[in-house]
């Protein structure tokens, strides 16, 4: 197993934030926890193995999709009520947006 790594003396950005949690959404649909533990806890330092595993408890106690809760739980704690709503909104919006291009598309195609 591997040792815990020291987080980042400084609290992220609304834009790292933002850059982070676009990232998984636009690049996963179902099944980006794995990749959000290792964007979080070893790419940017974020937190400790032992704080995503804690936050990520709450996380599946809480109702709704593990990630859009750990993405609030994230923003909330570095930036407040501002980076959880950004955080959020960019979990989701990509898979969203995606699935209304492909809906758009079929409508026009008569498919």
């Amino acid at each position: 197993m591997q040792a815990a790594l020291r987080p980042n003396a400084d609290p992220p950005t609304i834009g790292a934030l933002f850059a982070g949690f676009f990232s998984i959404g636009i690049c996963g649909f179902g099944g980006v926890l794995p990749w959000a533990r290792r964007m979080i806890v070893e790419q940017r330092r974020w937190l400790t193995a032992a704080e995503f595993t804690d936050l990520l408890a709450l996380c599946q106690f809480l109702p709704g999709p593990n990630i859009i809760n750990l993405s609030v739980a994230l923003g909330s704690r570095f930036r407040g009520p501002r980076g959880h709503e950004r955080c959020a909104d960019e979990a989701w919006r990509p898979a969203v947006a995606g699935g209304e291009g492909s809906r758009a598309r079929r409508e026009l195609l008569g498919h």
